[in-house]
């Protein structure tokens, strides 16, 4: 869209960045899949993703119910938005790369941790700061 409007420079902020990582959790945040999880090979290699998707989370599942409370409805349901979020991004950002992005790391904040908030602004202004000399590089050209 930035472009469409004529932008030279388009700097993008990517908010989903770690989301995977943090997608191990159980009560503390959510539960879900790793990246890896997604794109090894396995015997269902040929399956859809969605159903590879499946086969991983009932296996992860499984696993957690173990050693851990089972997780709620609302933990997969948070988990599998996360990780579609996750592959829309990576895939608007392949198809239409920005020049500058920005990655601030926020899998360790709940969607609600609304008290929080100072923290969560200081993590983006910390991710922000990290790529101002790649930003003033790219406009000195």
């Amino acid at each position: 869209m930035c472009r469409a409007l004529g932008a030279d420079l388009v700097i993008a902020v990517d908010l989903n960045t770690d989301q995977f990582g943090a997608a191990r959790r159980n009560r503390s945040g959510v539960l879900g899949i790793s990246d890896g999880d997604l794109t090894q090979s396995d015997s269902s290699e040929s399956a859809p993703l969605f159903d590879r998707f499946l086969i991983k989370l009932a296996s992860a599942l499984a696993l957690e119910g173990a050693d851990h409370d089972t997780p709620s409805m609302t933990d997969v349901v948070t988990a599998s938005i996360n990780i579609m979020q996750v592959q829309i991004t990576r895939s608007r950002l392949a198809s239409d790369p920005a020049a500058t992005l920005i990655t601030p790391l926020l899998a360790h904040f709940a969607l609600l941790d609304f008290h929080r908030a100072k923290e969560v602004i200081e993590t983006g202004a910390a991710a922000t700061e990290h790529v101002i000399p790649q930003i003033d590089s790219l406009l000195e050209r």
